[in-house]
């Protein structure tokens, strides 16, 4: 695979001048958060991976189709679950919710909406059943609807995701009656919750299985979900973990593990997002145990090239430079010649 073509000099520089604001040996330090499950995933993930999330069909930023190919399958999985995952963090706010022995009431709530204003054109186009609205993506919004059912021995949670137009009203009402034409369904049964460490344990659809942790005091969120993905329903566990930094730094880390016949690929997508600047790294992992503690991580060595990488993509977008056009400029690395 060919090396990209592309100014190592201009990446380097960003990375540095980054890495020198907070001091060549700055750490990120975690901080509380106030925020519910699902704002904090939004404000942290959603609008992080959305600034990356059109450079696959680029060729201004990676140059070979052979590239855009390679970075494509790393991500795909990513763009394709999004759907089952806005559920997943709409049941588990919800869990959180009912949980807090503070707040007596929610328990009543048996009907929720969840409303997501940041959508993906990637997410758009991996489905025949949003394909048509993925070229007015900026216009669209996600609507999670979900409804509690007490089983006699568990605890169910139905999800029907609708996309649709940003400036739409609708009403509660409306959404349980059209439930039938929702854009996807997912049905979410608790089978566990460990009490020291606010994990809860769901499953869903057939062989589906995911749990959680949302850690306020570390501004920290914590998941895996164990799925399938593409036309060939490929199995996949994705470990993610989000974390908003006292300095107001966010930070994405997503290892993913997929493949077919005994030969396994673990994927990492890792992120860190600034005011006006981001940095993302695409690519495979060599091994999970030289990976950086994202609790303790140096800021210049978030989302770079680390011991633990094998091969992939480097990729920066710097708004902080009024005299040039930001752009997303990129580098590959430990691809052979």
């Amino acid at each position: 695979m060919k090396k990209l073509k592309i100014c190592l000099l201009l990446f380097l520089s960003a990375t540095i001048v980054f890495a020198g604001c907070a001091g060549i040996n700055g750490y990120l330090k975690v901080a509380p958060t106030n925020l519910s499950v699902a704002s904090f995933y939004h404000n942290n993930y959603l609008l992080g991976i959305s600034a990356f999330q059109n450079v696959a069909n680029d060729s201004s930023v990676i140059y070979t189709e052979t590239d855009r190919l390679a970075y494509k399958n790393y991500t795909n999985a990513l763009y394709e679950l999004l759907p089952e995952e806005r559920c997943l963090i709409s049941a588990v706010d919800y869990l959180y919710e009912i949980n807090n022995s503070q707040n007596a009431s929610v328990q009543k709530v048996k009907v929720k909406p969840y409303e997501y204003r940041t959508v993906l054109k990637a997410e758009l186009a991996m489905s025949d059943a949003t394909l048509a609205l993925k070229d007015n993506y900026a216009n669209v919004k996600a609507v999670v609807l979900l409804e509690r059912a007490d089983k006699t021995t568990s605890l169910e949670i139905n999800t029907y995701l609708f996309y649709m137009d940003a400036n739409a009203d609708y009403e509660v009402a409306d959404l349980q009656n059209n439930v039938q034409n929702a854009h996807y369904v997912f049905t979410f049964v608790q089978t566990g919750y460990n009490v020291q460490t606010k994990t809860f344990s769901l499953k869903y659809n057939t062989g589906c299985t995911a749990s959680a942790t949302f850690t306020q005091e570390k501004g920290c969120l914590a998941y895996t979900l164990n799925s399938f993905f593409g036309q060939t329903k490929t199995q996949i566990k994705l470990d993610k973990n989000i974390y908003k930094y006292s300095n107001g730094t966010a930070g994405i880390r997503v290892v993913s593990e997929f493949g077919a016949g005994g030969a396994n690929t673990l994927a990492i997508y890792e992120q860190m997002t600034s005011d006006f600047y981001k940095r993302v790294k695409v690519g495979e992992v060599k091994d999970r145990a030289n990976m950086l503690s994202m609790e303790t991580m140096p800021e210049d060595r978030f989302a770079v090239y680390n011991a633990s990488d094998n091969k992939g993509y480097l990729l920066v977008y710097d708004e902080r430079d009024d005299s040039t056009v930001a752009r997303i400029v990129s580098e590959s690395y430990g691809l052979s010649e």
